[in-house]
């Protein structure tokens, strides 16, 4: 197995536009979240590029990952973002809604594709507001993507309704400073240019030795870059019944440490299996379409998996 584990984003997509439009983070109506986003405005997709250091095996990687709305976007073990991933069977399959804030960090919960319609909806459908079965996003093709500045070139097709990123990609994909630009040629979806600057190599030792405590704040620790205005963003995850249980992720500046109260520790924690993934990220975001973006990021990530002889499901 990639020691990254990315799966490939099968389209970019475009969502249709519709009354009662799905909140991604609170598809069933719910107010027990701050963040109403319908899926037909913010990010269609997301391309990375990514320098990962394996923590458990000592292993450097370079990949390029790409995913969207509807592919269950994975990366390291974690999900890349809290969009839905219904209809996939029939009946009830789960999305990720984020139940509780704390300062910088979310924790997401499974929740059901159903809401209030009944019958369930299915297979390409979600529940939206107003307990109306209405149609996923229709995916849509952006043309050849090419991301230059790497050290070896990258061109990516759109072929067969998807795109399939190289897998054997260098460990040293960029340096500090570098301009990698990414390119769309346009297709379905119209072209597009952006550009992210390289980031400094993340130094950090993970926790990966124990499971956290659930009564106690977890803190996570790095070496700050010296470069001023750098992200970072520290994702969570159980593994729990095909790594579909609770998972938490927080963005912060580059100041060296993040703490997560025990508080949401608590209704975190519940298996025996994480990953844990620490990144320090630069991020472009590009407009393709008036209420549609994509991002693109230039990533040093550090990752690992605690356990990870425990089989998830």
């Amino acid at each position: 197995m990639h020691p990254l584990r990315l799966l490939p984003l099968l389209a970019l997509a475009l969502a249709p536009a519709c009354d009662g439009g799905k909140d991604d983070t609170n598809p069933e109506g719910d107010t027990d979240t701050d963040t109403d986003t319908d899926v037909d405005e913010g990010p269609v997709g997301r391309i990375a590029v990514v320098e990962h250091y394996d923590q458990l095996h000592d292993e450097h990687t370079g990949a390029v990952a790409i995913w969207g709305p509807l592919d269950g976007p994975w990366e390291a073990g974690v999900v890349g973002d809290w969009s839905f991933d219904c209809g996939k069977h029939e009946g009830d399959t789960g999305i990720f809604r984020v139940t509780t804030t704390a300062g910088e960090c979310e924790l997401a919960v499974l929740a059901t594709c159903s809401g209030a319609c009944d019958p369930a909806c299915d297979a390409g459908y979600y529940c939206a507001g107003g307990a109306t079965c209405t149609p996923e996003p229709a995916v849509g093709d952006a043309g050849t993507l090419t991301i230059g500045g790497l050290s070896q070139a990258v061109t990516i097709p759109f072929s067969h309704g998807a795109y399939y990123p190289p897998w054997d990609m260098p460990e040293d994909l960029f340096s500090p400073g570098d301009t990698l630009t990414l390119e769309a040629a346009g297709g379905d979806l119209p072209s597009f240019a952006t550009s992210a600057t390289g980031v400094v190599p993340l130094q950090a030792t993970l926790p990966c030795d124990a499971l956290p405590s659930p009564d106690q704040d977890f803190t996570v620790t790095w070496i700050p870059s010296a470069e001023a205005g750098g992200r970072m963003r520290w994702e969570m995850l159980q593994e729990v019944h095909l790594a579909m249980g609770p998972r938490i992720r927080c963005e912060t500046d580059d100041v060296g440490s993040l703490t997560i109260p025990a508080s949401m520790m608590q209704a975190y924690l519940q298996s025996e299996r994480q990953t844990y993934v620490l990144s320090r990220f630069d991020q472009a975001r590009v407009a393709i379409e008036v209420g549609h973006t994509v991002d693109f990021e230039a990533r040093s990530s550090v990752g690992c998996i605690i356990n990870e002889e425990h089989t998830p499901w």
